[in-house]
């Protein structure tokens, strides 16, 4: 399978794609594997036929030994990620290289060499995968007024990957939908709040 060279609408289409299967493998992980920060070694270990080895890569980031199966289920993956570095560059090297494996690339592309611009293509699509494991959408509506320095904090990544994120869910429809209620809510709460002080203050 070739990917050619991609309109805007063609792009835009396979990022949103990689964004709603990223999202729907948060959604189905056990509810273990949802608290803050997201444990994604142990997400690794927890699946079939997948593994995790940290070692000295001589200046790769991560990459993945994939061994093919004639049966799709049984094909088997080792995520390889440099053992140096800083904590946080590790953990989206290895989101990263589960969004390879989940979006099928290897599955799809093994048997070939590809050219820059599909390694290109096809790394964006793992790096918005990612996003979408590390700092999951339900937590992002829940911090998404925190700055950049909270967000790294809260969610163990990188400030370029919280800026990224970030940038990436101010242009989601639903995000923006599920922001405004909750501003909305939160509005009409503080306004309760307000009420109940001036009624308890002219009551005294």
């Amino acid at each position: 399978m070739k990917i050619e060279m991609l309109t805007d609408e063609m792009y835009y289409k396979r990022l949103e794609r990689a964004k709603v299967q990223g999202r729907y493998f948060y959604n189905s992980l056990d509810t273990k594997f949802k608290q803050l920060p997201i444990n994604i070694n142990e997400i690794v270990k927890s699946t079939t036929n997948w593994g995790i080895h940290f070692d000295c890569l001589y200046g790769e980031e991560g990459y993945t030994l994939f061994i093919k199966n004639k049966n799709k289920n049984k094909s088997k993956y080792k995520i390889c990620i440099e053992s140096y570095g800083m904590a946080e560059r590790k953990r989206f090297t290895t989101a990263h290289e589960v969004g390879h494996i989940v979006l099928g690339h290897f599955e799809k592309y093994y048997c070939r060499q590809l050219s820059d611009y599909e390694e290109c293509v096809l790394d964006k699509e793992a790096d918005m995968f990612a996003g979408e494991i590390l700092m999951p959408f339900e937590h992002m509506i829940e911090y998404y007024d925190w700055s950049i320095k909270g967000l790294t904090y809260r969610f163990h990544v990188s400030k370029k990957a919280a800026r990224v994120r970030l940038n990436i869910l101010e242009s989601d429809p639903l995000f923006l939908r599920e922001i405004n209620r909750k501003d909305k809510n939160h509005s009409w709460s503080m306004l309760k709040e307000f009420n109940s002080i001036v009624e308890n203050f002219y009551k005294e």
